[in-house]
């Protein structure tokens, strides 16, 4: 099975498909994981953990493609 991820090196805001059932806001931020660990590095963190579960998003596509990754860090020392 392939899936196509267009336009990962896109960063900005991303207008979300609005539902009725929807708890999301209307509009959503799309950064890459580098982005992200660079933030952590500049804050003076490191990461020591990471998860990303599977099946958190009550729909099946979320079973084989994580939606969440967690990061558990700690302030580096210095």
């Amino acid at each position: 099975m392939h899936r196509l991820v267009g336009h990962y090196f896109t960063e900005g805001e991303i207008p979300a498909p609005r539902r009725d059932h929807d708890a999301l806001p209307p509009t959503t931020h799309h950064r890459t994981l580098s982005t992200y660990l660079n933030a952590l590095h500049r804050a003076g963190l490191q990461v020591v953990a990471a998860a990303e579960p599977a099946g958190v998003g009550g729909r099946p596509v979320w079973d084989s493609v994580a939606c969440l990754l967690y990061l558990r860090c700690e302030a580096v020392p210095g």
